[in-house]
């Protein structure tokens, strides 16, 4: 938040002119540029106009509240006498006070007080840089690439980002629609506030609509953002009561409530199939915002591959992960039906089995066949377990596969198999015996065709 010169900004506030003119002096030395208010009331104007890094005052309801306003400082300080202090200032520390400052001690331990919390708003002032820094780095919330396409998308989150209009955001399923709405919110005066995702079902429940209504009355509360997951799918009478309760708040002109919805039919074939009301649809779509599928763009592949992968590690805390030329090749060569979702749940399927580098044994087997839509499902299912559940999941999958592969070109000849895979026959057998696997199978079996396919891969 800091001044124009980079300085924090800090707010005393105490009717005692002493105190302040005390506090002020000494947060001065620390590099603050300082402000002083009589009463809560002053204090809460004061902020309205300009928000503040540091508070000061006394134990009370602008202390509880302060957390609750559009900008809460980054620091709060609870001060007071010795006494009042250990009755009530614990209370203070557990709703988020940063440190107690006592008045009645040397100007020493005041000072010291201070000093430290200074340094600790300054700190947290560096790390909501840092946010800021990796947001934008990391591709507006997610939308990582390069085409022309997505840079038109950023340019249009840019233009739509001030203003408080719904936006209506169509694309296939799993293109990002999301990730665009969440981008959206990120780009608002406020993206610490909350970002509301709402489907079907919880429209479904009793009383939403007085909810929505409240949430949209609230004044000094928080902005928001309500994300609508595919609309049109919403039953009749959930369309019809969303329509007058969008109504209502258009008239009530809310400040701070954004309202995103989130497509798989485009609007018009929503109006025209009748799957979505005229006037609904009017409401919704101030705005519109049209994702593309990731084929149409596979220049954004490769940076969105490597955001995955560095996602992945961070997450898991496992060693970096690189990405072969060939694995790249066909991940760009792959259709991809289920979009962005599948590409994400293929580069988890893969990092599972890579031990340092992704190649082209370690992707599912629809995108190493280059068709088919398995992947997408499957990785569904997979993020939904625990990750070692997951990993044995997709090992016991690669290790079947690899063992027809290396039988199916040793013609069943298991010494010559073990010998290829780099494993002692013994191993092998018992390999082969856990997924029922007999050698006299694949000699029966034609051969493999020399070039017809990759060699399988060694294993330890």
């Amino acid at each position: 938040m800091g001044d124009p010169m980079g300085r924090l900004v800090a707010l005393v506030v105490d009717r005692d002119a002493v105190v302040r003119a005390r506090l002020q002096d000494r947060l001065a030395t620390h590099g603050f540029e300082t402000h002083g208010a009589v009463s809560e009331v002053e204090a809460k104007a004061s902020i309205r106009r300009r928000p503040v890094d540091l508070l000061l005052a006394a134990p009370g309801a602008l202390i509880a509240e302060c957390a609750n306003w559009p900008h809460p400082p980054v620091a709060v300080v609870v001060f007071g006498s010795s006494a009042e202090l250990l009755t009530t200032g614990s209370t203070w520390i557990e709703r988020g006070a940063a440190d107690l400052l006592a008045l009645d001690v040397d100007e020493g331990h005041i000072d010291l007080a201070l000093k430290r919390v200074a340094a600790w708003a300054a700190q947290c002032e560096r790390h909501a840089m840092l946010r800021n820094e990796r947001r934008e780095r990391d591709g507006f919330g997610g939308l990582v690439g390069r085409s022309a396409a997505l840079e038109s998308i950023r340019e249009r989150l840019n233009l739509l980002a001030p203003l408080d209009e719904t936006v209506w955001i169509e694309g296939e399923p799993g293109v990002g629609k999301k990730w665009c709405a969440r981008a959206l919110h990120d780009l608002s005066a406020d993206p610490e506030a909350p970002f509301v995702v709402l489907e079907a079902t919880d429209l479904e429940t009793a009383g939403w609509e007085d909810r929505l209504l409240t949430a949209s009355r609230e004044e000094g509360g928080s902005p928001r953002t309500l994300y609508f997951v595919e609309p049109s799918s919403f039953r009749p009478d959930v369309m019809l009561r969303l329509q007058n309760v969008m109504l209502r708040i258009t008239d009530s002109k809310p400040v701070g409530l954004r309202i995103i919805s989130g497509s798989s039919v485009s609007l018009e074939d929503a109006v025209e199939q009748a799957r979505l009301p005229q006037p609904l649809a009017g409401q919704l779509a101030g705005a519109r915002l049209s994702i593309p599928r990731l084929r149409d763009r596979t220049e954004d592949i490769a940076p969105m591959a490597l955001h995955f992968i560095r996602a992945i590690e961070q997450v898991n805390q496992l060693d970096p992960l690189r990405l072969s030329a060939a694995a790249l090749d066909q991940l760009e060569a792959y259709r991809w039906p289920g979009n962005v979702r599948e590409l994400r749940h293929a580069i988890e399927h893969a990092a599972i089995l890579a031990d340092g580098l992704i190649d082209l044994p370690h992707l599912p087997k629809s995108v190493r066949d280059n068709g088919g839509t398995a992947s997408a499902s499957a990785g569904k299912n997979l993020v939904a377990r625990p990750f070692r559940e997951a990993k044995g999941v997709v090992v016991a999958e690669f290790e079947q596969e690899y063992l027809t592969t290396l039988m199916e070109w040793e013609r069943g000849n298991v010494t010559a198999a073990a010998r290829e895979a780099g494993m002692l026959r013994s191993a092998l057998q018992r390999l082969l015996r856990k997924y029922g696997l007999k050698s006299a199978d694949f000699r029966r079996r034609s051969p493999a065709k020399a070039g017809s396919a990759p060699r399988a891969p060694r294993v330890a």
